[in-house]
């Protein structure tokens, strides 16, 4: 199990942030359609936040995104469950330094996608009926 919560969520450099906010934004465009990060503000953005990370933008704006725990850390929108509850008291260097690289990850993709025009289209609502390996998502009006 390594101590699930802590060693796999560390985040050791900037590339491996950015390939998880990379893969979480694939992940959104895949459940959402485009247009979702016009509901995330950067200015707010703070992934150890249950509030201003970028699901909890999202959950305010009428969105749910449930992921198990090891999904939300390979996604860049969690350090760990452990990490997570660990930073509403005390951030250790590690900690903070993993925090601030997904933070500067995710703007740094937020940026990308509105720049490209990504974030200028509203996103398209996505029903999702009951999951089969061979049922993908529907995309409504």
């Amino acid at each position: 199990m390594d101590f699930y919560f802590w060693r796999e969520s560390v985040v050791r450099d900037m590339d491996t942030a950015l390939e998880r906010a990379r893969a979480g934004a694939a992940y959104l465009d895949a459940r959402h359609g485009n247009g979702w990060d016009a509901h995330v503000d950067a200015g707010k953005l703070d992934i150890a936040s249950p509030f201003h990370c970028v699901l909890g933008q999202l959950a305010l704006a009428g969105t749910d995104n449930w992921l198990s725990i090891d999904r939300s850390v390979d996604l860049g929108f969690s350090c760990g469950l452990f990490s997570d509850l660990l930073s509403l008291f005390t951030r250790f260097p590690t900690l903070r330094q993993s925090y601030e690289r997904l933070n500067e990850a995710w703007r740094i993709v937020l940026a990308e996608r509105q720049e490209n025009g990504a974030a200028i289209r509203p996103a398209a609502k996505v029903a999702t009926p009951a999951r089969t390996a061979s049922s993908a998502p529907v995309v409504v009006g």
